[in-house]
């Protein structure tokens, strides 16, 4: 069943698959802002952000909680049968509750009601959770399988919005495509389940499966309210507008932050052996390897986001989301602490059995993004909830180092902080420059960001530093 598959094939897809789910959407927002414009952006990315909380409750803790239990089948195809009948019961089971609750809420609360078509159509992806096994897939470790299919799915879905969406009140069939895009993942799934698995209600045992679903769940609450709560709270307090410039510039943070942490799914697939093994010195060269990579990939990031941030948001969603300017400035700044905080928080406290810690660690940060919100939003609209963003990733990235601190010893010298100091300087200042230049937005990207890189890098080899040279042996190795 489970063929013969590397881990490093199984990584370089699992790459390929955040990077669609990164890049095709920020492909799509370009397209869609310029047509429905912010107000159609904020209505589509509220209605999507209600929807995800009562998708994540249905899901509970299956997504994490499956791969690990379908892969410690270990081949068995009986086994493999009995745990996938019996998640997949109880994922239907929560999935057509909180199904029948969503329909209630969206009818009875006026702020939905008055747009009751566009919230029915952004439940589409809830109704149809019931068959989503995206983590059966990924129990048999089938992401070749994933990949293909998300990529054609989404292909098809960006054709569509190009030979659809026309006009601003379009917006319903944009986010009827976006719907449909994930509910067809679904579809494919089970007729691709044919010969894999077998799906049974006899001897089913649900009862041991409950205990920790509802332990990940309850970390995925944590997460799901230190991240989106931000919208949540635009959506109620301020209008659409507000809401799809703070949805934009977040997206484009998210999408860089995605890209430079999928690198950690490739450097770090041994991290949980490592602690079970109590090899501890192993872990920590490759976690000091890994900190200092994403690092520098992070820093400059941010700077570049910085500078760029209006040639950015006028390039990819014209100058009617110049008031995301700011809220992209203000939201670069938390990429590091984003990177460091997934790197700190999984990588070490989950892979090194305190789970416990991790969810005091979101926690903390839901806390201090919630009571923060209703001040700055209030004074400062969209651009409040980023300073408020900013202030819960520090936090969060302080919790995070001090409960990781008893099992990642990072050892970082004087040369690299110099290296890294000098390439990100000398970076910053080609940048800045050729972003005063007058020549068109899109060539001034292209150039800017070309330019930069070859500057940043090119003196990152320049001043010998060790991640540069670690990089290009890796590469020559072909791994």
């Amino acid at each position: 069943m489970f063929g013969n598959k590397t881990l490093f094939k199984n990584s370089i897809f699992n790459i390929l698959y955040r990077l669609l789910n990164v890049v095709f959407p920020l492909i799509t927002s370009v397209y869609v802002s310029r047509v429905i414009l912010a107000e159609g952006v904020g209505k589509v990315s509220f209605a999507n952000n209600i929807v995800s909380y009562f998708t994540l409750v249905a899901v509970l803790g299956i997504t994490s909680y499956g791969p690990r239990e379908i892969g410690k089948c270990d081949h068995n195809s009986e086994r493999i049968n009995k745990v996938f009948s019996e998640l997949f019961t109880i994922n239907l089971i929560s999935t057509i509750a909180c199904s029948i609750i969503y329909v209630i809420l969206i009818f009875t609360i006026d702020r939905f009601n008055e747009n009751i078509l566009l919230y029915l159509i952004c439940g589409i992806p809830l109704f149809f959770n019931c068959i989503n096994v995206d983590w059966f897939y990924q129990g048999i470790e089938e992401y070749g399988y994933i990949t293909i299919r998300s990529f054609i799915v989404k292909i098809f879905s960006f054709a569509s919005l190009f030979i659809f969406v026309k006009s601003q009140s379009d917006f319903l069939i944009y986010a009827l495509i976006n719907a449909l895009a994930l509910a067809v993942n679904y579809i494919f799934n089970i007729f691709h389940l044919r010969n894999k698995v077998s799906f049974s209600i006899n001897n089913l045992n649900l009862k041991q499966h409950l205990k920790p679903v509802f332990i990940l769940l309850s970390s995925s609450i944590a997460v799901e309210l230190y991240t989106a709560v931000d919208i949540t709270m635009l959506g109620f307090w301020c209008d659409d507008n507000i809401v799809g410039y703070y949805s934009n510039a977040n997206k484009i943070v998210r999408i860089v932050q995605a890209l430079i942490t999928s690198i950690s799914s490739v450097m770090l697939p041994r991290t949980s052996l490592f602690f079970a093994n109590k090899d501890y010195e192993k872990f920590n060269q490759l976690f000091s390897k890994v900190i200092k990579l994403l690092c520098g990939l992070a820093f400059p990031a941010a700077a570049g986001l910085f500078i760029l941030s209006n040639t950015i948001v006028i390039t990819l969603y014209g100058q009617e989301f110049s008031e995301s300017i700011i809220t992209l400035q203000i939201l670069s700044l938390t990429l590091p602490t984003l990177v460091l905080n997934a790197l700190y928080g999984f990588q070490v406290l989950v892979a090194s059995g305190n789970e416990k810690k991790y969810m005091i660690m979101v926690i903390v940060g839901a806390i201090v993004n919630l009571s923060l919100n209703p001040i700055f939003i209030h004074f400062y609209n969209h651009n409040g909830a980023a300073f408020a963003s900013l202030l819960s990733e520090l936090v969060v990235c302080i919790v995070a180092i001090l409960f990781s601190r008893k099992y990642a010893k990072v050892k970082i010298d004087l040369k690299y902080i110099f290296s890294l100091i000098i390439s990100l300087s000398g970076m910053i200042l080609s940048v800045y420059f050729l972003n005063q230049t007058e020549i068109s937005l899109i060539v001034k990207l292209i150039l800017c960001i070309g330019v930069g890189m070859a500057v940043y890098f090119g003196l990152l080899f320049i001043t010998k530093n060790e991640i540069a040279n670690y990089a290009i042996s890796k590469i020559k190795l072909k791994k």
